[in-house]
């Protein structure tokens, strides 16, 4: 049986082509299509429409622009409210988890790579705290972004154990509040009160962070 932590890695890699080849085609097909009849018909009229078009891209690339800005001045610094369901479609939300320290790990497609650098090495240096829920430990997979079609075959890549579940992040809850860093895992520290007392973007093993991740998290549970 593979572990959450061996599973993160898989359920990109491991989606075959073949399932997507017979609506990739289809899609492409038909897109050409309606690309080449709007060309002929739109054809005569390009020169009127040329500065409208020219335009709407700035006005395009201005909102893209913003969004990134906004993003980035809206991350949170307290544990922030959710709902959102696990492999086994168990629905977690934040209020199971307040007043104690909380421990997040995150991570994305590239990121989740470097997971179980992390993951198995916290949980087993933190077992005492985790035991006695003076530390909660939440595990989250950002897929946000993967087709609806293929959500039940991305599940099934994780563990099948349920203490070992993940929440599938298929919005990009954490992402949007946390601005988290692209290829990495993340790790986050709440204390609790809920507020953020700090964060790493971490890829390989790194004894000093991994210190300074047990430092913090065991002066914030100690009783």
């Amino acid at each position: 049986m593979l572990s959450r932590y061996r599973a993160y890695h898989l359920w990109w890699p491991l989606v075959k082509v073949a399932d997507l080849a017979k609506t990739s085609a289809q899609v492409v097909s038909a897109t050409l299509a309606i690309v080449l009849l709007g060309w002929f018909s739109l054809a005569p009229f390009a020169g009127a429409f040329e500065d409208e078009d020219t335009a709407g891209t700035k006005a395009t690339q201005t909102t893209q622009d913003n969004k990134v800005t906004r993003k980035s001045q809206n991350t949170q610094n307290t544990f922030i409210s959710f709902k959102i369901k696990d492999q086994f479609d168990h629905l977690h939300t934040d209020a199971r988890y307040r007043g104690s320290v909380i421990l997040v790990t995150w991570a994305d497609r590239k990121g989740s790579d470097y997971m179980e650098n992390w993951g198995p090495v916290l949980d087993d240096s933190l077992a005492a705290e985790i035991q006695g829920f003076r530390v909660r430990h939440v595990d989250v997979a950002h897929v946000k972004g993967v087709p609806f079609f293929l959500k039940g075959k991305i599940k099934g890549y994780f563990s099948k154990d349920p203490e070992e579940w993940v929440l599938m992040d298929w919005d990009g809850e954490f992402d949007k509040a946390y601005d988290c860093t692209e290829d990495h895992s993340n790790v986050f520290v709440f204390a609790r009160d809920g507020k953020l007392s700090g964060r790493w973007a971490v890829t390989a093993p790194n004894p000093a962070a991994l210190a300074e991740m047990l430092v913090l998290i065991r002066g914030l549970s100690a009783p």
